[in-house]
């Protein structure tokens, strides 16, 4: 399309939608954060992981996903196989229509 990246804006406009409870710029942030930003943002992999949860549990299902591979690697929070599956399960059972009543803890 011939638009510059700029990190600042995507960030801004993410920013003010998540507030606002847009799921898919919960997640957006979770990304921004994964990475950093140099000048603009500070890798954080603890908000990476929040952001991503928070997308979770309004039950995004890329958002359950990323938090399965979060938990199973140990990115921003503790690495738990079983927790990990959980995740999984529940983003592959939202994707497939089915899965009605699988839970996953808080944390």
């Amino acid at each position: 399309m011939g638009c510059a990246i700029d990190p600042r804006q995507s960030i801004a406009w993410y920013s003010r939608a998540a507030i606002q409870g847009e799921h898919q710029s919960e997640l957006a942030l979770s990304g921004w954060y994964l990475t950093g930003s140099e000048g603009v943002l500070q890798q954080s992999d603890i908000e990476a992981y929040l952001w991503a949860r928070k997308a979770a549990h309004a039950g995004l299902a890329k958002a359950e996903y990323a938090m399965g591979y979060f938990t199973e690697v140990g990115i921003g929070a503790p690495a738990n196989i079983e927790d990990a599956k959980r995740w999984y399960w529940r983003a592959a059972c939202r994707l497939s229509g089915g899965g009605g009543g699988v839970q996953v803890a808080d944390d």
